[in-house]
């Protein structure tokens, strides 16, 4: 998700014309970048601690993310 904003931000600073320089553009999809690639191997370290955790508790995924019943 985090790659597919990056280059439609690309897309959108190359097409606004006169608005940026291409160094400009160029510093601000680096800087989307080194944002985004974290962030998409953060979301999968927590991907697979989520599964790890239901699979050790013995639990699916809906019945760990959803709350309890109030009885």
């Amino acid at each position: 998700m985090g790659i597919a904003c990056v280059l439609a931000a690309r897309w959108a600073l190359t097409a606004s014309g006169g608005f940026l320089s291409t160094d400009q553009a160029n510093f601000m999809v680096a800087t989307l970048l080194m944002i985004a690639v974290p962030a998409f191997v953060f979301s999968g370290y927590a991907a697979l601690k989520l599964l790890r955790l239901a699979r050790d508790s013995k639990l699916s995924l809906m019945a760990m993310l959803l709350p309890p019943d109030s009885e």
